[in-house]
């Protein structure tokens, strides 16, 4: 699998743990050193910030996170990736609405064979997020 494979399976993973509510994995998903994870007024810089932020997952409403766009740029160990992602959030009638939009602009470090998000920040366009 190519770097650029290797992210984008990175960027998917952020997503999918998250809405899976799989705290511990969405948590080593991010370097053990330099951590940067910013949305909204919610900034974390440190594996005891994202710990205390995946055990608040199971507090929040289900729905599912979906990304595209992704523009990844690789230099030897260090990477960028910028990719849009929007929110789908189930109504009680069974319908589903866009809740939020965004763009993720992220930073990433290769530690042996794996790629790790050293910088996650999502600037939400739209929508409303709590």
């Amino acid at each position: 699998m190519t770097d650029v494979e290797q992210i984008r399976q990175a960027l998917a993973r952020y997503w999918q743990y998250l809405d899976d509510r799989r705290e511990r994995d969405w948590v080593e998903l991010f370097d053990e050193g330099d951590i940067l994870l910013q949305y909204q007024s919610t900034i974390a810089r440190s594996r005891q910030d994202l710990d205390a932020i995946a055990g608040d997952l199971k507090n929040h409403a289900g729905g599912k996170h979906v990304s595209s766009n992704e523009i990844i740029d690789v230099d030897g160990d260090q990477a960028s990736a910028h990719s849009d992602v929007m929110f789908l959030a189930p109504a009680a009638d069974g319908t589903v609405n866009i809740a939020f939009y965004g763009r993720c602009d992220d930073t990433l470090r290769r530690t042996g064979a794996i790629w790790r998000f050293t910088s996650r920040v999502i600037r939400f366009q739209g929508g409303y997020h709590a």
